[in-house]
């Protein structure tokens, strides 16, 4: 029931996220992420950290988006959740890139693009090809 719930609330994350309420997302990604971390789940914390990094992003707080990605990457390859990890990369490409660290951008960017392309995730390899575009 925990898990649902936590669900719940991070799915209504994203959607202030969507509507640019970043204030609104990150008190709730922060609920969602407590109650996960409280049950033990990895996998429901580690979206979190994904998804408080890129509200993070957005609102160019780009340090702490750095360190919460960071750590979402870490959680995703101990869980052995490639596409987790390549969502994280891609979006610590994408905020390296805005602090204009061109050569660790492209690291990260290449490393998403090949999980994506191992993945079979055409999309993601598309993203990352056009972020690695505006980079060269």
């Amino acid at each position: 029931m925990q898990k649902l719930y936590g669900s719940a609330i991070c799915l209504l994350s994203e959607r202030y996220k969507q509507i640019n309420e970043y204030k609104l997302a990150k008190e709730h990604v922060y609920q969602a992420m407590q109650i996960f971390e409280d049950i033990g789940d990895t996998h429901g914390t580690a979206q979190c950290l994904q998804s408080l990094g890129n509200v993070l992003r957005m609102t160019y707080q780009y340090p702490q988006a750095t360190v919460n990605l960071e750590k979402a990457i870490q959680m995703f390859e101990d869980i052995g959740h490639t596409l987790g990890v390549a969502q994280c990369l891609q979006s610590l490409g994408d905020v390296l890139q805005m602090t204009y660290q061109y050569s660790e951008t492209t690291v990260n960017l290449e490393k998403a693009r090949q999980i994506f392309e191992d993945i079979g995730d055409t999309h993601g390899v598309a993203q990352c090809l056009q972020s690695l575009g505006d980079v060269l």
